[in-house]
């Protein structure tokens, strides 16, 4: 007689034995593919809420990345007693905010500012366009790009600035910009993450799927 039997019960068979593995195996998996399932729809949440952040900082980027490179480039050719952006606009800034660097207009800033215009403008305007697209598969890859670049742009900045005397919103305003910089990055890391996971959790099914099938054969 085995062991395992008590008496008056039939003798586990092997196959009984499977199923009951088979069985703790799929409740193992229906419990794994439920935590992947809440995870997945934590990370949506948070990818919404970055998204409305990054919406409205692309919104407020399309717009000040051509002001300041006509506030860089321009100004000099026009006049300066008949333009408001020239006579008043452009020395009222300096005065309050202490940026020297649209005044002296050092070569590396020039160079930074004509990277925003030619590789970064058009980036974010896809960004911009990616959020509101609901098909675009490219997105992590274009957030990530900007991101790192828009970042190492602000940084170096941000360093030179704090070399001098400027005001403190002029810092708080380049701290922000980073911060929206590191955010593209995350929204991109996310967005690959996500895509993994729902991947795995389409294998785990089908593995499940399929062993249901058999067991039912």
């Amino acid at each position: 007689m085995c062991p395992l039997a008590k008496p008056g019960q039939p003798i586990p068979t092997i196959h009984h034995h499977q199923s009951q593995i088979t069985k703790f195996s799929n409740n193992l998996a229906r419990k794994e593919r439920k935590k992947e399932t809440e995870k997945e729809m934590a990370m949506v949440s948070l990818m919404k809420l970055m998204d409305r952040v990054l919406i409205v900082f692309s919104i407020a980027f399309g717009v000040a990345a051509p002001f300041d490179a006509g506030l860089l480039f321009l100004t000099p050719n026009l006049d300066p007693n008949n333009n408001l952006l020239v006579h008043h606009l452009k020395p009222l800034y300096e005065f309050k905010y202490g940026d020297y660097l649209v005044t002296n207009k050092p070569a590396f800033f020039v160079a930074l500012v004509w990277l925003e215009v030619v590789f970064l403008w058009p980036l974010q305007l896809l960004n911009l366009y990616g959020i509101l697209s609901p098909h675009a598969s490219w997105l992590p890859l274009t957030f990530l790009l900007f991101g790192a670049s828009y970042c190492t742009t602000m940084y170096a900045v941000l360093a030179e600035v704090m070399s001098h005397t400027v005001s403190d919103t002029l810092i708080m305003f380049y701290l922000l910009f980073i911060g929206c910089g590191v955010l593209s990055i995350l929204r991109g890391l996310l967005t690959y993450y996500s895509s993994a996971a729902g991947k795995t959790t389409k294998i785990n099914t089908r593995h499940e799927s399929s062993g249901s099938g058999k067991k039912r054969a």
